[in-house]
C-alpha cells in the first residue's frame, strides 16, 4: 500500500526477532518473544526522553501499519498488556527499574 523500503533494506527488527543483535539492539533487550510477537527494551535514553521504552512488534515483518493484518492487532496489545502488567509489578527504584522489569517479564514469560 504506502510501501517505501529500498529492497535491499535490512530491518533492525528483523534481524533481532532472527536473534542477532544489531548497533541498536543486544538479545540482552528483548524482554518476551513467542512465535507472533516480541517485546524489547530500548536500551538507550534519548536527550529529550531520560527513560526507556517498550517496544512490542510482530515477529513477521510489516513495513507499515497499513500493512499489518486486522487480526494481528489483538496479539500485539495482548503482548503490550503482558509485558506492562510485569513492568508495574515489578519493585520500582529508579536506577533498578529496567534491570527489574525486564527479570519480571522473563518470569512472565517462562510461566507461559
Amino acid at each position: 500500500m504506502y510501501n517505501h523500503a529500498p529492497a535491499d533494506y535490512c530491518c533492525p527488527f528483523c534481524l533481532l526477532a532472527q536473534n542477532t543483535p544489531s548497533s541498536w539492539t543486544t538479545l540482552d533487550d528483548i524482554v518476551l518473544k513467542d512465535e507472533q510477537v516480541l517485546a524489547f527494551v530500548s536500551p538507550t535514553s534519548w536527550p529529550n526522553n531520560p527513560g526507556h521504552v517498550v517496544v512490542v512488534i510482530p515477529i513477521q515483518h510489516f513495513e507499515n501499519i497499513y500493512d499489518l493484518p486486522v487480526e494481528m492487532g489483538g496479539v500485539l496489545h495482548a503482548a503490550t498488556r503482558t509485558v506492562a502488567l510485569a513492568f508495574k509489578a515489578a519493585p520500582v527504584q529508579p536506577a533498578q527499574l529496567l534491570e527489574r522489569s525486564m527479570s519480571a517479564v522473563r518470569t512472565v514469560e517462562k510461566r507461559g
